[in-house]
C-alpha cells in the first residue's frame, strides 16, 4: 500500500485556512529526505546529521509531495524529515549563512511517530503526532486516506532579490510591531522587502531570520518619507542597526498585549547581539523613537509593549523604573527636588503650567499665558534633555520654542516613557502637552543617558 507526505514552510500559511484545516501548499519544500524507521531501531536514535542518505525512502519533489510504500508489519514507527537546508542550531548571531548559494529557505528537521495498522491486507496510517522536542519544530497538522501533510518550522526565510549591501557598523538595535497577526503575511513582507532581520513570533515565540545580521536591511525608513530616521545624532539607521520585527496587532486593536513567549525569546536574542556586536545595551530602540521627523510609526512597538521589563534586565534608554543604577527619583523627591530645574517651572502643585505648541523662552509663554517670574530658557532645556537622550527635536535642533515638531517628539517620547502605564496613545500635536510628569521623566532620563 502507498502513502503520501507533503510538506510545507509553516509560516508561508494561512492561519485561518491551517484552523479549518484547507490549506493548500503555496511554498512546498523540496528536495527534503525522508526516513521511515522502526522506532525501536538505532537509526531511530541517532542525530539527523548521521543519517546516511542511502538509507531515506525518498525526497520530495517540486511539489513537496514523496510517494512511498507502507511497511508490511504494523506498529510505531519513526518518520524523519530533513530538508535540504536544515540547522538545529539556535536562531541568533550565531546563525550565519553557510547554507548553499541561493538558499532562500531554512528549517528545522522533524521527527514525527507514525502508527501502521491493517497489515497485511490493508495497512494504513492511523496516527502521526509530532515526537521532536516540540511543535516548535514543526507539525503533522493532517493525516487522511494514507496523506500526511506536514509542515515544517522555518529559521531563515529570503525572497529577497536584489543586491545586497554589507553595513559599515552595527551600534543600534531597533524594536519593530509587524502591525498585524498573521504570521503568513508578516513573513512574505519581510522576506521580500529584506526588512528586518529578524521576526519573533506570537503564539510560541519562535525566532525567524531574515538578514545575516552584518548584511543592511531596509526596516528604519527614510527614502520614501518626508524625513529620516534618527537617533542620537545619527540618521543612517539602517546602514548601522538591526531590525528585530515581534508579530502583534497594534496597540489599539484586541488581544494587543506581547507573550511572555516573546519576551523571553526578544531578551535572549537582545543579549546574543549586544555582546557579538558590543552594542551599548541602552541603544535599543522602539522604532516610533526614531521617526520623530518622519511622523510616522506612532504605535511601533507601541505603549503596550513592555520597555521598563526591557530596562530591568539591562537594555534600552535608561529612565525612571527601568532598574538601572538610577538617580534618586525627581518625581518621589517633593517639590523641592523641582527648584533647580528647568527654571523652576514646575513648583509641584496645582499651579504648574502644561507647556503646549508656540510656547516660546523669548516671550516667557509658558501653558499659553505670559509668566514672569520664570528664569533661564526651560523649554530649550526640556528639548536639550529630549535630544541628549536620543529624539530628533526639529531641523535645527533644540530651539526655545515648542513647534509642531519639538511635541511630536514629546509624544514619541511619552509613548516609550509611560509603556505599560497608559491604554491609549497620548495626544498629540495642538493637544499635545508637557505636564509636570512628563518633564521629570523626560530631567530624569536625561541625566541618565
Amino acid at each position: 500500500m502507498r502513502a503520501t507526505i507533503r510538506i510545507d514552510n509553516r509560516y508561508r500559511i494561512n492561519r485561518k485556512r491551517l484552523n479549518r484545516k484547507q490549506h493548500h501548499f503555496d511554498d512546498p519544500v523540496s528536495s527534503a529526505e525522508v526516513f521511515l524507521l522502526d522506532i525501536g531501531s538505532a537509526e531511530a536514535r541517532l542525530p539527523f546529521a548521521a543519517l546516511r542518505s542511502s538509507d531515506a525512502i525518498g525526497t520530495t519533489n517540486r511539489q513537496g509531495r514523496l510517494r512511498f510504500t507502507l511497511p508490511s508489519v504494523n506498529g510505531l514507527y519513526l518518520l524523519r524529515i530533513r530538508p535540504e537546508h536544515w540547522t538545529t542550531d539556535p536562531v541568533g548571531p550565531a546563525l550565519t549563512r553557510p547554507f548553499a548559494p541561493g538558499a532562500g529557505r531554512v528549517f528545522r528537521p522533524l521527527d514525527i511517530k507514525v502508527k501502521i495498522d491493517g497489515n497485511p491486507k490493508k495497512p494504513h496510517i492511523t496516527s502521526a503526532t509530532t515526537a521532536s522536542n516540540s511543535n516548535a519544530d514543526g507539525l503533522a497538522w493532517k493525516v487522511a486516506h494514507n496523506e500526511i501533510d506536514v509542515v515544517l518550522q522555518p529559521v531563515w526565510v529570503t525572497d529577497y532579490k536584489k543586491r545586497r549591501t554589507r553595513k559599515n557598523n552595527t551600534d543600534l538595535i531597533v524594536v519593530h510591531l509587524t502591525s498585524g497577526s498573521d504570521p503568513y503575511g508578516a513573513v512574505r513582507k519581510i522576506s521580500k522587502k529584506a526588512g528586518a532581520h529578524y521576526l519573533i513570533l506570537k503564539d510560541d515565540g519562535q525566532i525567524i531570520k531574515f538578514l545575516s545580521d552584518d548584511i543592511k536591511g531596509n526596516h528604519a525608513g527614510g527614502a520614501s518619507h518626508s524625513g529620516d530616521p534618527y537617533w542620537a545624532g545619527a540618521s543612517n539607521i539602517n546602514n548601522r542597526s538591526i531590525g528585530i520585527e515581534l508579530e502583534n496587532v497594534k496597540p489599539n486593536e484586541a488581544d494587543a498585549d506581547f507573550t511572555e513567549e516573546q519576551y523571553k525569546s526578544l531578551l535572549w536574542l537582545l543579549d546574543k547581539l549586544v555582546k557579538k556586536f558590543g552594542i551599548d545595551p541602552r541603544r535599543v530602540i522602539g522604532h516610533s523613537d526614531l521617526a520623530v521627523e518622519m511622523k510616522i510609526r506612532d504605535f511601533d512597538p507601541g505603549f503596550r509593549f513592555d520597555w521598563p521589563r526591557l530596562g530591568r534586565a539591562g537594555f534600552g534608554p535608561p529612565g525612571p523604573g527601568r532598574g538601572y543604577p538610577t538617580l534618586a527619583s525627581f518625581a518621589s523627591s517633593g517639590p523641592r527636588a523641582l527648584a533647580g530645574i528647568y527654571g523652576g517651572l514646575f513648583k509641584g502643585n496645582g499651579s504648574d503650567p502644561e507647556l503646549r505648541i508656540g510656547d516660546n523662552d523669548a516671550r516667557s509663554i509658558y501653558g499659553g499665558q505670559k509668566l514672569e517670574n520664570i528664569t533661564g530658557t526651560p523649554i530649550l532645556q526640556i528639548l536639550s534633555d529630549l535630544n541628549k537622550i536620543g529624539y530628533w527635536v526639529g531641523r535645527n535642533g533644540p530651539q526655545g520654542v515648542l513647534t509642531a515638531d519639538s511635541m511630536r517628539a514629546i509624544e514619541y517620547f511619552k509613548i516609550h516613557f509611560y509603556a505599560t502605564e497608559i491604554t491609549q496613545a497620548p495626544a498629540g500635536g495642538r493637544h499635545g502637552r508637557i505636564d509636570r510628569e512628563t518633564a521629570l521623566r523626560i530631567h530624569d532620563a536625561a541625566a541618565m543617558s
